[in-house]
């Protein structure tokens, strides 16, 4: 930390600063500034050593540091957006009547959380001990207000800002001028970073901007410049932050804006906050010449990608923010993310509300919703989805964090003494451990147990084997760039969104697409197009379901052949009924035969296959077979014959003969009654009739 020596009377009158700066002597008691000694002529010189010299610390830059990190930048808000488990008793000085009166007098002031208050303490000591010659030190120290009660009085807290040497006496207010100084400054015009996100990280200075080249689909690489603290795309994400635009009106409904196409239904100075974003970015850098348009893709998928990431950090520090400061104990991102799968073991709805980040502080009622958003079923189903298909992967995917593999072989580079290497051994290298790591280097005798992710290795030997089919066998893949046509031939094409390998690092403006490739000719030696590949899950899902359909077909077997048993059961007791049925009509003696056997219906196939019917009982139609419980059950009706139609009786009944009328009527003969027939169609003559018919004029009785 910068500190100033600032030279002072010896009497402590007044501090040689501002319209003083210059002067020789004490304007007050005529003092020497510097100490006098004797000349070669023997008269009294002044030297170019100070009688007396106040050091002074400025703390502003240091409170501001304090809203570098997202932890200490929300400690300093405690005072008013803090727990207190005893609101009866005072924990904290926000909760004395000064403090209030303070807010009262000044409301504007008091509105935000994050302006700090500050203490002032000072007190004189020997440095040298008691045992030497008596002198004394007054330090000056600033603390903090803003802090929690067990943080405020840590050392690292406590701000040396002062050294006053010997005792002030009555002069303690000319030499507190510098520190009187710094608080006006504070109180008038506040700090001069601008705050644009949750831990506070300003951005910075727009003057001398870099020049940057495309470094992939995501990323950039400064060539020029005097470079930047933060990373590149993080500029991106801190503008995104800084032009948050709360709810976003969608189709008429108020949205959380969790697209990038949702900032572009926001107006603000007549520009959509999406393009003031995307302009302000530039405020930063210089685009490479001739590359604007494609810098304005790679510039609109980083948005996408910070816009992502915004929400899940936010989760993440909120839930550390809470712990940190509610419960004061610390919590690890392994923990958080086990905590995020289950309700159970997440924050609550108002315990998120306590831990609002700063970005989001004027748009409380968006907050509200990302919170719901979090904690809706779905959601902490598709987290267990994720943490499932993760869980089954064969190792870490990779070390890259959240930067594109072009800055990970950046900064490889500079960790290892400025060793340049290419896509193929930072894909590699990615695999195998961090960039800052010294024993992280390229060998080309690893095997697969040399890194982290099998996978890796598996597609850098494919692709080191196919290239060498292509191009001979002393090619080097360490040497030469990716060829994207071998890669969209091994891939084949995008998988799930993205290319064989190095995704990050490809330009897809210079990839051709998998249609280009396959019409492109080729020899009968070249690679052809590899099969579509599946991943780990639908490799799981596919032996799911064969499995379950073994199981179905199995079931399926077994009632087929119960029901096939069942009816030659059924058979077999018809057949013995039938022979005995004959048997009894040979009888000898027999006057009459026994009555003929009824043939009862097989067994009806509900009993074995369930279906459901199309009407349940009471009129409801039923669905389908998957929204009733269970076969049999309420909303399903098995199927059932009606019962047979018996047989005629044996031998059949005889009533009287038909009659008919004479002369016949229209050329023919008129029934004066309906006939009566047997069983095979042949009227049966009435053996006790007269045979006269109501009609007849002779009585006759004629017949035909």
């Amino acid at each position: 930390m910068p500190y100033e020596g600032i030279h002072a009377c010896p009497k402590g009158c007044v501090l040689f600063r501002g319209d003083l700066e210059e002067a020789k002597t004490c304007p007050k008691c005529d003092a020497s500034r510097f100490v006098l000694v004797e000349g070669s002529d023997g008269s009294m010189k002044q030297s170019k050593v100070p009688e007396k010299v106040v050091r002074h610390l400025p703390f502003l830059p240091r409170l501001q540091r304090l809203y570098m990190t997202e932890e200490s930048a929300k400690q300093m808000t405690w005072h008013k957006n803090g727990k207190r488990y005893h609101p009866d008793k005072m924990v904290h000085p926000a909760d004395g009547d000064a403090w209030k009166h303070f807010d009262n007098m000044n409301p504007v002031k008091a509105m935000e959380a994050r302006n700090v208050r500050v203490a002032l303490a000072t007190d004189g000591f020997n440095p040298f001990g008691m045992m030497v010659a008596p002198y004394t030190c007054w330090p000056v120290f600033v603390i903090p207000l803003n802090l929690p009660p067990g943080v405020m009085f840590e050392p690292k807290n406590v701000l040396l800002t002062l050294i006053i040497p010997g005792h002030p006496g009555d002069n303690m207010g000319v030499f507190m001028q510098p520190v009187w100084d710094e608080l006006e400054l504070a109180w008038e015009e506040g700090g001069t970073h601008r705050v644009v996100c949750s831990r506070e990280v300003p951005l910075p200075d727009m003057q001398g901007r870099c020049d940057v080249h495309l470094a992939g689909q995501t990323s950039w690489k400064i060539v020029s410049g005097a470079g930047q603290a933060r990373h590149i795309n993080g500029i991106q994400g801190l503008l995104i932050k800084e032009y948050y635009p709360g709810l976003v009106n969608v189709n008429g409904e108020m949205k959380v804006p969790t697209k990038w196409s949702h900032f572009y239904l926001v107006e603000e100075g007549g520009e959509t906050i999406a393009a003031k974003i995307k302009r302000e970015f530039w405020d930063f850098f210089t685009c490479e010449e001739g590359k604007a348009a494609q810098a304005a893709r790679v510039q609109e998928a980083v948005c996408k990608d910070r816009l992502k990431d915004l929400y899940h950090e936010a989760r993440i520090q909120a839930i550390r923010d809470f712990h940190a400061n509610v419960l004061g104990e610390n919590i690890k991102k392994p923990q958080i993310r086990q905590r995020m799968n289950s309700r159970e073991a997440d924050l609550t709805q108002a315990q998120y509300e306590q831990v609002c980040p700063s970005w989001c502080d004027n748009h409380r009622e968006c907050w509200t919703e990302i919170v719901r958003m979090w904690r809706t079923d779905e959601a902490y189903a598709r987290r267990a989805d994720r943490q499932g298909r993760r869980a089954q992967m064969r190792g870490v995917s990779h070390h890259q964090g959240n930067q594109p593999l072009p800055q990970f072989a950046t900064r490889w580079t500079q960790t290892h003494g400025g060793q340049e290497i290419n896509e193929y051994t930072a894909y590699l290298l990615s695999h195998k451990g961090k960039a800052t790591d010294p024993n992280n280097v390229y060998n080309p005798e690893d095997g697969p147990d040399a890194y982290t992710n099998p996978t890796a290795y598996e597609k850098a030997t494919e692709y080191t084997v196919a290239a060498r089919q292509r191009y001979g066998e002393t090619f080097d893949p360490t040497a030469e760039p990716l060829d994207t046509d071998l890669l969209q031939r091994l891939g084949p094409g995008k998988q799930h969104g993205r290319y064989y390998m190095a995704h990050s690092a490809l330009d897809p403006s210079q990839v051709p697409t998998l249609t280009q490739v396959r019409s492109t000719p080729t020899s009968s030696s070249d690679i052809p197009v590899a099969p579509r590949r599946q991943s780990a899950s639908q490799a799981q899902m596919e032996a799911k379901m064969e499995e379950r359909i073994a199981t179905l077909h199995a079931q399926m077997m077994a009632q087929q052949m119960a029901y096939q048993q069942s009816l030659q059961q059924h058979y077999n007791t018809q057949m013995q009924n039938m022979a005995s049925f004959f048997q009894s009509m040979q009888t000898p003696g027999a006057s009459t035969p026994p009555p003929l056997p009824m043939f009862a219906p097989p067994p009806p196939p509900s009993e074995f296959f369930p279906v459901p019917a199309l009407v349940a009982p009471g009129g409801t139609p039923v669905q389908s077979t998957g929204s009733n419980p269970s076969p049999g059950g309420p909303g399903h009706q098995m199927m059932s014959y009606p019962p047979p139609a018996p047989y005629p009786p044996y031998p059949p009944p005889r009533g009287p003969p038909p009659t008919y009328s004479w002369p016949p009527v229209r050329g023919g003969w008129q029934y004066a009654q309906a006939p009566q027939f047997g069983p095979r169609g042949f009227p049966w003559a009435n053996p006790g009739g007269s045979g006269g018919g109501a009609d007849d004029e002779t009585g006759d009785g004629a017949t035909s």
